[in-house]
């Protein structure tokens, strides 16, 4: 199972001594993106978003660096997803603050500082990221707050990209190590790994697949149904999107026998190196009676050749045929985990179940 990296927080005029050896640190670990919110830099509340700034330090020359930091401010009532005037650009303490791993520097001495005399008059907050793998490597971001400085005209880079839907739904996450695009109901139905250089490689996916099967109870009525996914109709779309991070929302509901049911609101993170999918946020009640429930991601020809593999089966060749596998779900605390991996790409998916 793989650790998480542990982010800490301390102000500047705390020193810790420490060994810094952030050139060690691994590539899939400098791919993770770090989540830091408002409450991490409480004393700096109320003050204007834009006087922040996020930095890291390099050891070796004794210099400064801004690197790309996104701010996601978050409303009362409409979270992620209001409209400009929803938003104080003032520092609350559930904002949320986005950044790499990999932009992360060497460990900075009280003494060490960036050439901004304003961000003297405030305190400047270390974080201290600490690698799970072995926890004598870290790295160290630090915010800072000035009126007077002037955020690198070249920044942001930017790890992930979001293409707006020509049609329907179907919008396109085009981040560092991957492509995925949406049918018009968007729902997954392009894949694309990229390579080292960052070219993406060709598309082997057919579609995500949905199945539900029920009795769905509506006061004396009950209505034997049967749905896929082309029965889902969007109720809602909604998507933010930066530099290093892409939320995107989508409510769907179905028609059954005349009757309007609400399938819930799947909520999505887009990473430059993962994508999360936080679910649904509906509880299925009683009444809709479900019996199955199903999802997968159906691959194309282009796939075949590769090999599936998790904790239970190993090189299972993928070529639309059917084979003998150990179909065994793991419940939480256990993560499930499947890949499948070849000239197209590697895939690697993780799945917690909890039981109702």
């Amino acid at each position: 199972m793989k650790k998480k990296i542990i982010l800490s927080i301390l102000f500047w005029f705390v020193v810790i001594p420490a060994t810094i050896f952030s050139q060690e640190w691994s590539e899939s670990r400098n791919h993770e993106t770090l989540v830091f919110t408002g409450n991490s830099i409480s004393r700096l509340e109320t003050d204007s978003i834009k006087y922040l700034f996020l930095y890291s330090f390099r050891e070796a020359d004794n210099s400064w660096r801004e690197i790309t930091m996104q701010i996601d401010e978050i409303a009362p009532n409409v979270g992620y997803f209001g409209k400009a005037t929803d938003y104080n650009k003032i520092l609350d303490l559930d904002d949320e603050f986005v950044f790499m791993v990999q932009d992360a520097g060497d460990y900075a001495p009280p003494t060490s500082w960036i050439d901004d005399a304003d961000s003297r008059n405030y305190y400047r907050h270390q974080f201290e990221i600490i690698n799970p793998d072995n926890p004598s490597l870290k790295k160290y971001v630090y915010v800072y707050r000035s009126s007077t400085l002037s955020h690198d005209p070249s920044l942001p880079i930017y790890y992930i990209k979001y293409v707006a839907p020509t049609a329907g739904y179907s919008d396109t996450v085009k981040a560092m190590s991957y492509l995925e695009g949406h049918n018009t109901k968007g729902i997954p139905d392009v894949w694309r790994v990229a390579d080292t250089s960052g070219i993406y490689g060709p598309d082997f996916l057919d579609r995500q697949k949905a199945r539900a099967n029920g009795k769905y109870k509506w006061y004396l009525l009950s209505i034997d149904y049967k749905m896929t996914e082309n029965d889902l109709i969007v109720s809602k779309f909604e998507y933010k999107r930066g530099p290093i991070r892409i939320i995107r929302d989508i409510s769907y509901k179905a028609q059954l026998s005349g009757l309007e049911a609400n399938i819930g609101t799947f909520q999505y993170r887009f990473y430059p190196y993962q994508v999360v999918s936080l679910g649904a946020d509906k509880k299925l009640e009683s009444e809709y009676g479900v019996k199955l429930i199903r999802q997968s991601f159906d691959l194309d020809s282009t796939a075949i050749g590769m090999k599936f593999h998790n904790a239970d089966n190993t090189n299972i060749p993928i070529d639309g045929a059917g084979d003998a596998i150990n179909d065994t779900l793991y419940q939480s605390p256990v993560m499930n985990w499947y890949m499948s991996s070849g000239s197209p790409g590697t895939v690697v998916m993780l799945n917690e179940f909890t039981p109702p």
